[in-house]
């Protein structure tokens, strides 16, 4: 038999941002001011590009005859030089893309930002990004996940909400030869599950310890 007990939920961490797969390279979390922000250099250099709009006035000054038309010939060279490729390098289309995504950052609504930090992202490393909301159990438990699709499935990205606000549950696995007499008797390492119900809990500890569900004995924390 495989014995658990789950941590105290006031105690219990997720450690979403300590696992190599949810690195700050591979998801960005950014938008609510009351929580900290985990973004990457990647992801800093493009938004401070956009926002700064150094980039959107060089393109306009290219068309006008405005100051930076003295130091680059055309947009693809303001391009190049503000918002180099991660990728090895842009094509005609790439250009014509971020001069038009750079513009519209400029003028647009708040609220279409966030689609359009995601199609630039795209332009400059080669693959798709996408974002969605991510929320929590309170009102102001909210925030917003930036994402290359190719590395996150929908099941994933689930997972990376509950990990994220804690809203999962933390188990001790007992791994001494001796069975417990009691649940305080029970040590060994610790998992974090994010299922909601015990059916799921009982199948994510099972799986992470290669048994069978029906050999898992749980003991849900109810007080000292």
């Amino acid at each position: 038999m495989l014995y658990a007990k789950q941590v105290n939920p006031e105690y219990q961490e997720s450690f979403v941002f300590e696992d190599d797969c949810n690195s700050t390279d591979y998801i960005c979390v950014f938008g609510n001011n009351n929580y900290i922000r985990r973004t990457s250099s990647l992801f800093d250099r493009v938004l401070e590009v956009l926002q700064n709009g150094e980039l959107a006035e060089a393109l306009k000054d290219i068309e006008t005859g405005g100051y930076y038309s003295a130091w680059y010939k055309n947009a693809s060279q303001a391009i190049n030089d503000l918002l180099y490729p991660e990728k090895e390098k842009y094509n005609t289309r790439d250009i014509h893309a971020l001069k038009e995504l750079v513009k519209a950052f400029a003028s647009c609504r708040s609220s279409e930002e966030d689609n359009i930090i995601c199609k630039v992202l795209s332009v400059v490393c080669g693959y798709e990004w996408n974002c969605r909301m991510i929320s929590g159990c309170c009102q102001g438990d909210w925030n917003y996940i930036f994402y290359p699709v190719k590395y996150w499935t929908e099941e994933a990205l689930n997972a990376f909400e509950v990990m994220y606000f804690n809203t999962g549950s933390e188990w001790i696995i007992h791994d001494e030869e001796e069975a417990p007499e009691s649940p305080e008797d029970i040590n060994g390492y610790s998992i974090y599950c994010i299922s909601w119900n015990d059916d799921g809990i009982r199948k994510e500890i099972a799986d992470a310890a290669g048994v069978s569900q029906e050999d898992v004995i749980m003991y849900s924390f109810d007080g000292y």
